[in-house]
C-alpha cells in the first residue's frame, strides 16, 4: 500500500454577539455555551470513528497554536490530517465534512419604522415577540438574538468565519426586504446556526414582522426544484404589487446539519401581503407550476470543487439560481455510500428555458474558475532532466484518471519507462527510491501540510512524491511559495504545476486570434518548451483546463497571473433602446471608434441579457477592466444629454 497524507480545514464557527450588545436571546440552543468547542468535539468523534471503520488510515485533529509555531497569523483554527491509503483518505475526508455543519451568524437590521412593533417604551422587546422568537428558534434549531447596532458592515458579523465573508455580497442581493440603510438602523436580529436553520429562522422572522404590520401570511407547498424557476428574480409571478415572496433555502439540501436538530421542510414558499392579493398570487403560481416546462443540462465538476462551493459559496450559487430561474441539483454526499461520495461529479441544471440553463452553466463555470489546483512534484536528481513533454502528458493523464477513476500514478513505473534513455534508472529503482523517500518524509509532511492549511485554508495532500493544493487562486499561489521553502533540498529536482479552469465559451477570448495572446503570455513569463509551458486542454463539458508548469515556481506563478489578466471582465447595464442607433452610429462607425479606443467588445440587445433588464454588454480583458466604467460613463452621459433619465 502506498502511503498518502492529506490535510483540510473545518469551517470555523462564527461568534455569538458580544454580551454588551444583546438585548434578548432565545432559550439556550444546541451550540451553547461554546460553539467552537462543540464543533471541535464533533470533529474529534468523527475522526476517531472513521479511523476505526476504514482500516489502514489514521485521522487526527489539529488546533491553532496547539503544536505549530509558524501559524501565528492563521485564520483556520481547526484542521484535520490523515495518513494512509489515498482512496481511503478521500472517503474519510468526505465522511467528516458531511457531518460537520458550518455555523454562520447573519445580522438582519430592524428598520427604524418597525422598532415600535418589537420594542416597548422601556426599550425591551414585547413578551409576545420574545415568545414568537423562542418558538421560531425551537422549531428551526437556530439561535436568535436581538442586539443593538455596533456593526459597521451590512448583514455580516465582523467576527464571522470565512464562509460568513464569502456570503457578504450575495446576501445583500438576495434580501431585498433588508435593503434599509444600516447606518441609521439602531437594532438588529442576529441569527446563528447552520445555513439551513439560519435561513429558516430569518425568513420566519421577516414573515412575523410583516404579520405585525397587518399583512396576511400564506404558505404554499412547492417542490424545492421548482421554487427558483417559479418565483426567481426574473419571474413575473413574483412581481405582484403588494405581495412579498419568501423562498426557504431550497439550495441547502446537500449541506450537513446536526442530527439532534429539528427536521425542516424547505419545500414551500411564504407569501405576505393583502389577503386577496396573495390568494391571486397563489393561484397564479399554482397554475404556472401545472404548466411548467423544464429544460435540463448536465455539468461535470471535480468533486473537490463542488464541496468547496457548497462550503464557501452557497449564497453565490443561490443567487445564480434565482437570477436565472434555474435549480441546480448537486450530489447529495450525505446520503450516498462512502465510495460514491468521493466520486460524484455530475451536476444537473433545471431551468425554464434552454437559454437560462446555458446562462446558469456559464456562471457556475466562472465560479469554478475561482478555484485552482497547484502541484509540486519532487523527483530524485539521479533521474536526470525529465522532458517537459512527458511531464505535460503525465499531468494530462492525471486529469483523465480523476474522471475515469483510474488509480494510475503520474510517477508509476509504467509511466516512467517512457523516459529517455541511458542516464535514467530502471523502473524498479525509481519506484523503490520514491517509496523510501515517502516513508522517511511522512512525519515532516504532516507538519508541513497542516501548517499550509492553517495559514491559507487550502486543502493539501501528498501522494506519489507530489504535493497537491486546492483553494482559491491566491491561496494556492501562497501555498506553493510556502511549500517550496519547506521542502527546499538538494536531493530532488522540483517541478511545479498550476491548473486553472475557465468556461469553454471564453477559450478563444483568452487565447486570442491564432493563440496570439497565449504566445505573448509565454514570452512575458519566460516559459518555453525547454523549461515549462502553458497548455490549454478540454477537460470537462463546460470548462477547459489551463495547465501552467515548469521548474521555476516564480515563472509558473508569473504565467498564472499574466494569463488571468486575459480572462474576460464584463459589465451589464441599461441604456434606453431608443438611443442604441445613436450610440452605434452610421454603419457602426461610432461604436467601432469606442471599441478600439477602450479595447472592448460592446453588444446592444433589444431583449434584456438578465433579469434586471440590462440591455448593454461590455467585455474586455481583465487588465483593462477600468475601461468598463469609462465606456459606461460615456454612454450614460450621451443618454442624459439627449434628455433620458437613468
Amino acid at each position: 500500500m502506498k502511503l498518502a497524507a492529506i490535510a483540510f480545514s473545518i469551517p470555523e464557527p462564527a461568534c455569538f454577539p458580544r454580551d454588551d450588545t444583546i438585548l434578548f436571546k432565545t432559550k439556550p440552543g444546541f451550540y451553547e455555551p461554546d460553539p467552537f468547542r462543540r464543533i471541535v468535539e464533533s470533529v474529534q468523534r468523527n475522526c476517531s470513528y472513521v479511523s476505526k471503520i476504514l482500516p489502514g488510515i489514521n485521522m487526527q485533529l489539529h488546533q491553532k497554536h496547539e503544536e505549530h509555531t509558524f501559524d501565528q497569523n492563521s485564520t483556520h483554527s481547526i484542521v484535520v490530517s490523515g495518513v494512509g491509503d489515498n482512496d481511503s483518505l478521500i472517503t474519510a475526508k468526505s465522511f467528516i465534512l458531511n457531518r460537520i455543519p458550518s455555523l454562520l451568524a447573519h445580522y438582519s437590521p430592524l428598520p427604524n419604522k418597525d422598532i415600535s412593533l418589537v420594542f416597548s417604551e422601556t426599550d425591551h422587546p414585547y413578551e409576545s415577540v420574545t415568545q414568537r422568537l423562542n418558538s421560531i428558534a425551537a422549531s428551526t434549531g437556530a439561535q436568535i438574538f436581538v442586539t443593538k447596532r455596533v456593526y459597521a458592515d451590512s448583514g455580516i458579523s465582523l467576527n464571522g468565519n470565512r464562509a460568513d465573508h464569502q456570503r457578504k455580497s450575495s446576501l445583500n442581493s438576495l434580501s431585498s426586504e433588508e435593503s434599509t440603510n444600516n447606518e441609521t438602523s439602531i437594532y438588529s436580529f442576529c441569527f446563528f446556526g447552520d445555513y439551513t436553520s439560519l435561513e429558516h429562522a430569518r425568513i420566519r422572522t421577516l414573515a412575523m414582522l410583516d404579520e405585525a404590520r397587518g399583512a396576511a401570511v400564506l404558505s404554499i407547498p412547492i417542490s424545492i426544484s421548482f421554487q427558483p424557476i417559479l418565483v426567481g428574480t426574473g419571474q413575473v409571478q413574483q412581481e405582484t404589487v403588494g405581495v412579498k415572496t419568501y423562498t426557504l433555502p431550497f439550495c441547502a439540501e446537500p449541506l450537513p446539519r446536526s442530527i439532534d436538530l429539528p427536521k425542516l421542510n424547505s419545500a414551500q414558499i411564504i407569501l405576505t401581503g393583502d389577503a386577496q392579493k396573495i390568494r391571486k398570487a397563489k393561484e397564479r403560481i399554482q397554475h404556472a407550476e401545472e404548466h411548467l416546462k423544464i429544460f435540463t443540462q448536465v455539468m461535470e465538476i471535480q468533486p473537490e470543487k463542488i464541496r468547496w462551493m457548497l462550503l464557501y459559496a452557497i449564497d453565490k450559487l443561490r443567487l445564480i439560481m434565482e437570477e436565472n430561474s434555474a435549480f441546480v441539483r448537486f450530489p447529495d454526499y450525505s446520503i450516498q455510500s462512502y465510495e460514491k461520495c468521493a466520486k460524484s461529479s455530475f451536476v444537473k441544471i433545471y431551468a425554464s428555458s434552454s437559454v437560462n440553463a446555458e446562462k446558469t452553466a456559464l456562471q457556475i463555470a466562472k465560479l469554478v474558475g475561482t478555484i485552482s489546483v497547484g502541484k509540486y512534484a519532487l523527483l530524485p536528481l539521479k533521474m536526470g532532466p525529465v522532458k517537459f513533454e512527458l511531464f505535460r502528458e503525465l499531468s494530462a493523464s492525471d486529469i483523465v484518471s480523476e474522471k475515469s477513476g483510474s488509480s494510475q500514478s503520474i510517477h508509476s513505473p509504467e509511466r516512467l519507462k517512457m523516459m529517455t534513455p541511458a542516464h535514467c534508472p530502471t523502473a524498479d529503482e525509481v519506484s523503490k527510491s520514491l517509496q523510501d523517500a515517502e516513508l522517511a518524509m511522512i512525519p515532516d509532511l504532516i507538519s508541513h501540510i497542516v501548517g499550509l492549511t492553517m495559514l491559507y485554508g487550502v486543502d493539501a495532500s501528498f501522494s506519489d512524491n507530489c504535493f497537491t493544493l486546492l483553494g482559491s487562486n491566491h491561496e494556492v499561489q501562497l501555498g506553493l511559495r510556502k511549500l517550496s521553502l519547506f521542502m527546499f533540498t538538494r536531493s530532488y529536482s522540483h517541478w511545479f504545476e498550476i491548473l486553472l479552469e475557465a468556461p469553454t465559451k471564453d477559450l478563444d477570448f483568452i487565447a486570442g486570434k491564432k493563440n496570439g495572446k497565449l504566445d505573448k503570455v509565454k514570452q512575458t513569463s519566460r516559459l518555453n518548451h525547454k523549461n515549462g509551458d502553458i497548455v490549454f486542454r478540454k477537460s470537462m463539458t463546460d470548462t477547459f483546463t489551463i495547465d501552467i508548469y515548469g521548474e521555476d515556481l516564480e515563472r509558473v506563478i508569473k504565467g498564472m497571473d499574466t494569463i488571468m489578466l486575459e480572462f474576460p471582465a464584463e459589465m451589464l447595464f441599461y441604456i434606453p433602446e431608443g438611443i442604441h442607433k445613436k450610440l452605434i452610429g452610421f454603419r457602426g462607425e461610432q461604436i467601432q471608434r469606442v471599441t478600439k479606443l477602450y479595447n472592448s467588445y460592446i453588444e446592444f440587445s433589444a431583449t434584456p441579457f438578465d433579469c434586471y433588464k440590462n440591455n448593454v454588454l461590455i467585455r474586455t480583458p481583465a487588465k483593462f477592466s477600468e475601461n468598463l466604467w469609462a465606456v459606461r460613463s460615456l454612454f450614460v452621459k450621451t443618454a442624459e444629454g439627449l434628455g433620458y433619465t437613468l
